[in-house]
């Protein structure tokens, strides 16, 4: 089964170990996206901070374009279920309960899966965007690195 497929910037980046053939026809969406009205119609402020604080980030990051508004609007969504459900567990994972014989029962709270379900989502939609310790590894930047003169690390440990 063949993985996704990587986009041509990230295949220039990386620097096309597999050597075929660039895409130079892929779309190129615009930069930047825009608050969805449907997250808005939410009613949760909790959404548009979210929101901002991701499309900051992914601004500077230079990976965010118009196209992809929907699945950013997915993971801040997301990430703003998992904070709600998140703080429910503060006083823990479990609760007890009686049973039927009257006995003492402990039981996982329904949150906690809520929270394990979306923290699986939200990894793999962090990934799609290369906010993953992993995602950033598997991709350098274009030109030299500082660390990579030695006058200039010479001159940084004096």
């Amino acid at each position: 089964m063949a993985g996704k497929p990587i986009p041509t910037a990230l295949k220039v980046l990386r620097g096309n170990p597999g050597r075929r053939k660039l895409n130079r026809r892929e779309p190129k969406p615009q930069p930047g996206a825009e608050f969805p009205s449907w997250l808005g119609a939410l009613g949760d402020p909790t959404l548009r901070e979210v929101w901002t604080e991701l499309s900051a980030l992914l601004d500077r990051t230079k990976v965010l374009t118009e196209a992809d508004q929907e699945a950013l609007a997915q993971l801040v969504h997301k990430i703003a279920l998992y904070r709600t459900a998140a703080r429910a567990l503060k006083d823990g994972c479990s609760y007890q309960t009686i049973t039927e014989t009257g006995a003492t029962m402990q039981r996982q709270k329904p949150e906690y899966g809520i929270v394990s379900d979306l923290g699986k989502e939200i990894r793999g939609l962090l990934t799609d965007f290369g906010l993953t310790p992993s995602a950033r590894s598997k991709v350098s930047t274009v030109g030299a690195d500082e660390s990579d003169d030695p006058f200039a690390e010479f001159l940084s440990s004096k």
